[in-house]
């Protein structure tokens, strides 16, 4: 793994320009969509600067996706300057919405109809703390209560029907 210096970024931005001059003739007759990527990856080295200075903790590619850096640029810089490293790209891991662990639990209901449940078990099941499950299943149609900390899982569309009859 290269040291990330300011001298090691302007080599490379020097370089880049370098080889981009003489492809296209002068600076002016560059392409703005290769300035752009030239620019980008100066970016990338100064965020990859960072990282190593705040002790190369943790993950490269999520750091620098951190600071919205392309796909395309750590491509090119992690095996350019941190050697065989892997590019793994980490899978975000979406927190868990309360809307979802709502609907898990009503998923659930509707799979164990005319079940006995206690309040703990809800709790294990929904994930959310004693009280906002009891005040959750007191409002809820999916279930009655049969005694204290005891319910009986519903089927609302049944006992809707049932009470038009």
């Amino acid at each position: 793994m290269k040291q990330i210096t300011d001298e090691v970024i302007h080599d490379y931005q020097a370089n880049l320009w370098k080889s981009a001059v003489e492809r296209h003739g002068t600076a002016l007759k560059v392409p703005s969509d290769e300035q752009q990527r030239i620019g980008e990856l100066v970016r990338g080295l100064y965020v990859m600067q960072t990282w190593q200075a705040h002790g190369s903790q943790g993950n490269p590619v999520r750091f620098m996706k951190d600071y919205s850096i392309s796909m395309n640029v750590i491509g090119v810089l992690i095996p350019a300057f941190l050697g065989k490293q892997k590019l793994v790209e980490i899978e975000e891991v979406k927190p868990v919405k309360r809307a979802d662990r709502w609907r898990t639990l009503e998923e659930w209901a509707k799979k164990h109809t005319y079940h006995e449940v206690t309040t703990e078990q809800l709790v294990e099941i929904s994930g959310f703390s004693y009280q906002t499950v009891l005040n959750y299943v007191k409002t809820s149609p999916y279930f009655r209560r049969i005694q204290r900390g005891q319910w009986e899982v519903r089927d609302p569309k049944e006992d809707r029907a049932r009470e038009k009859n």
